[in-house]
């Protein structure tokens, strides 16, 4: 399997009104930057709350409602929408809308510059120092033919003590966001703040693999038939 390690430093400020708000990586910030090149850069990108920053057709749900966001930065919350109705987003039970893998695949379809998830230890089931520590070390994708360009430039997190330091700066209350964004009335937020992001990538390719196993059935009208078990190794740990 060939893949891509990328080790990236992303450094980076986020500007709201006449406050400079400082980030420091790997305490209440962490970033990587997937574009295949040695440099990327973000500057002066308008933030845009999105919400949970989901698009799930299914149930007839949209936090973007049509607003462009190419260009910007998508500041958004970490897993599905508490909705009351325990049929919608399954209830409690987290789907494929809630990860984090997604919502910066939908940041990089809607062509945003960069995308921050709002780290709450609650909503993502585990602290922020397990995404600092896979984070702030390499990162590995699949070697695609487009280098990854099609990626969002700048994938990051921060801490929710700095998303409410930027939110009260830009006149807004995260707790109120968050219970707006929580009903399908929602609609993306334009705060008066803007991001800038710089990231050095260090670029090595990677020969992996996978490891099947398989357990050979004993039923001989059956045993031509398979059953699939797939799983992943996780996770980064010391």
């Amino acid at each position: 399997v060939p893949l891509i390690g990328i080790r990236s430093e992303v450094t980076g400020s986020l500007q709201a009104g006449a406050k400079k708000i400082e980030l420091n990586p790997l305490k209440d910030f962490v970033g990587v930057s997937r574009p295949q090149q040695e440099t990327n850069a973000v500057r002066n990108s308008d933030i845009v709350f999105v919400g949970y920053g989901v698009v799930a057709p299914e149930y007839d749900w949209d936090d973007y409602k049509g607003v462009d966001v190419k260009g910007k930065t998508l500041l958004m919350l970490i897993n599905d929408p508490p909705a009351a109705d325990q049929q919608l987003f399954k209830g409690k039970a987290m789907t494929c809308y809630g990860r984090w893998t997604y919502k910066y695949e939908i940041a990089s379809e809607k062509g945003a510059a960069a995308a921050i998830i709002i780290h709450e230890t609650g909503p993502a089931g585990y602290p922020f120092e397990v995404v600092t520590g896979s984070w702030g070390q390499e990162n590995f994708d699949l070697a695609r033919p487009d280098k990854n360009q099609g990626r969002v430039p700048v994938e990051s997190w921060v801490s929710l003590d700095k998303a409410r330091e930027l939110l009260s700066a830009a006149g807004q209350d995260f707790e109120s966001l968050k219970t707006l964004a929580a009903t399908r009335e929602f609609k993306p937020v334009a705060l008066k703040a803007r991001a800038n992001f710089q990231a050095k990538n260090s670029i090595r390719e990677v020969r992996s693999r996978n490891v099947i196993g398989k357990l050979i059935g004993s039923d001989p009208k059956l045993r031509d038939e398979y059953v699939v078990y797939t799983a992943h190794w996780d996770h980064l740990g010391k």
